[in-house]
């Protein structure tokens, strides 16, 4: 009985990884360039950018993180996404920012064929 218990997990766990390696995603790079503490990039970029992705099932936030300097203030934040279509997701991504209100010099980066493609948000 323990045997088929353990061969029944090993399939499951195996098939997990299956699943998520057939599901291809994109790391996509958010900078920008605006001074704001943790919380309101959470509040004001994050959290609306989530919503989009998920509601066009394009993808997810990840992560997010700021840029400080040596005196403590922060010069750029950073939003980390996973987009499931590049063709469809950076468009979305794009107008999002720019409906937040993204500032001029904030960027969407993200890698295609081999090489880093930088788009400029304004």
């Amino acid at each position: 009985m323990n045997f088929f218990r353990t061969l029944c997990l090993a399939c499951a766990v195996f098939l997990s990884f299956a699943a998520q390696a057939a599901d291809k995603v994109f790391p996509v790079s958010i900078k920008i360039n605006e001074s704001i503490s943790s919380d309101d990039r959470g509040t004001k970029y994050e959290d609306p950018l989530a919503a989009a992705l998920k509601d066009g099932s394009l993808g997810e936030v990840v992560g997010g993180g700021n840029s400080v300097n040596k005196a403590g203030k922060v010069e750029w934040a950073g939003i980390d996404l996973e987009v499931t279509d590049l063709q469809k997701s950076i468009p979305v991504i794009k107008q999002k920012l720019i409906d937040l209100g993204a500032p001029k010099g904030s960027t969407i980066e993200y890698h295609s064929g081999g090489k880093k493609v930088v788009v400029p948000v304004q």
